[in-house]
Formats: C-alpha cells, structure tokens, sequence
C-alpha cells in the first residue's frame, strides 16, 4: 500500500522540479529600445525564458537603429 502512494508522489516531484530547457543553454532575453539622446531604455517584448536554436537566432540579431533610437534584444 506504501508503495502504491509513493510512486505517485515521487513522480509528482519530479514532473515540477523539471525545467523545459532542461540540460540546454538558457537564457532570458527582452526587446529593448534605447532614445540616443536621453539614454531612456524601453522595455517592449516583456522577458522571455529561450534556449537552444530560438536563443541562438535571437542572439545572431543586429541591433536595428533608426534616427534617434536603437532596438536591440538584450538577453541575461
């Protein structure tokens, strides 16, 4: 009987201690727009948890500038 309530137990541990990038590179990467002339940072895409390939892409990314603010993807 001890052993009939265990394995559910156990099992529901382990589902909520696993990540969905488990035993990839994560990181937490936002959008941000930075005014050149005020150095104001806007936050745009709020903070999003990305590993692997999609990481890699959003990484690759140039910083898209136009006449007075800068778009970048900044990831910690």
């Amino acid at each position: 009987m001890k052993r009939k309530l265990l394995f559910p137990v156990v099992f529901l541990f382990l589902c909520c201690g696993v990540s969905s990038c488990e035993g990839e590179f994560c990181k937490i990467c936002s959008q941000v727009t930075v005014d050149k002339s005020t150095g104001d940072r806007t936050l745009i895409v709020s903070e999003v948890e990305y590993c692997g390939a999609e990481l890699f892409a959003i990484e690759a990314c140039p910083p898209i500038n136009t006449d007075n603010t800068s778009t970048q993807w900044v990831c910690r």
